[in-house]
């Protein structure tokens, strides 16, 4: 077992069970929308099915991130404007 490894379970064994529980459940979370690694192949579907529940993931976690395009717009033409002024 790696050193890091090896650390890691020391250090589990030294929280109380209700720690280790959610330290626990937060790991299966990880792994349940972790990326594949870069050795797997994946198809298509897999992919989209993939990130499909990682966008499920990532809006109950943090609500809708979608970005507005018109404020994307407005955004990249207040950068701009101010890159013209000089800076406000």
């Amino acid at each position: 077992m790696p050193t890091l490894e090896r650390e890691f379970v020391e250090k589990f064994r030294l929280l109380d069970k209700d720690s280790q529980r959610r330290v626990f459940k937060e790991i299966e979370q990880e792994l349940e929308v972790s990326s594949p690694s870069r050795d797997e192949q994946m198809s298509v579907e897999a992919w989209l099915g993939w990130a499909q529940e990682f966008g499920v993931y990532v809006q109950g976690k943090y609500g809708d991130v979608r970005p507005n395009s018109t404020d994307l717009l407005n955004e990249a033409r207040e950068e701009r404007l101010d890159d013209l002024l000089g800076g406000r």
